[in-house]
């Protein structure tokens, strides 16, 4: 029966007043605080339930608790770029941040990055003026200046940086019965004619 005397037992058994007992198993619930000394029985925990805002981060063992975790919550310069689990926390990970040469040309969303690309260079101001203004969000757009004005044509807008040259037809030589030209043509201004 594993005694050793009236006053002690072997390990794993108790003295349960003038005779030794087999220590008590715990529950699938339980795990062992304490087992059986051969004075005093089986010492059981309850097991800790994590909620469902912790994961396990440490299984229990038959001597041990089980041990649980918070979740980590991203914050708003964060993304998950791992999810959580019942036995692991979620990783966050710091958003990118586009530098002054570059846009974001993917937004971020809780789950994946912010994507930036190189801001387009420039335009040549000799053969281009840019169209489209460079945003945080938006690429800039350079575009192909028109042609130079012709013979027959006068210059109603001068290209700058931001717009665009604009040509117009000459208006054809006055009525000479009826109108006199006040304003001859020239690259930069159209015929004028009066009655």
């Amino acid at each position: 029966n594993g005694a050793q005397s009236c006053q002690q037992c072997n390990s794993q058994f108790f003295l349960n007043g003038t005779h030794c007992q087999a220590g008590s198993s715990c529950h699938p619930t339980q795990y062992v605080l304490h087992k059986a000394d051969g004075l005093r029985d089986t010492v059981c925990g309850t097991l800790t339930t994590c909620t469902a805002d912790e994961y396990i981060r440490q299984n229990a063992t038959t001597d041990s608790n089980r041990l649980c975790a918070p979740y980590s919550l991203c914050s708003a310069t964060q993304y998950e770029s791992s999810p959580a689990t019942r036995f692991q926390d979620r990783a966050c990970f710091n958003l990118t941040v586009c530098n002054a040469t570059q846009y974001q040309s993917t937004a971020p969303t809780s789950t994946t990055n912010r994507v930036c690309a190189a801001l387009t260079p420039p335009c040549n101001a000799s053969t281009q003026y840019q169209s489209t203004a460079p945003t945080s969000t938006t690429n800039r757009e350079c575009t192909v200046l028109s042609p130079a004005c012709t013979t027959t044509q006068w210059l109603a807008q001068t290209a700058t940086a931001t717009q665009d040259r604009r040509c117009e037809n000459i208006t054809n030589i006055c009525n000479s019965t009826t109108e006199y030209q006040s304003q001859a043509p020239s690259p930069t201004q159209n015929r004028l004619c009066q009655p």
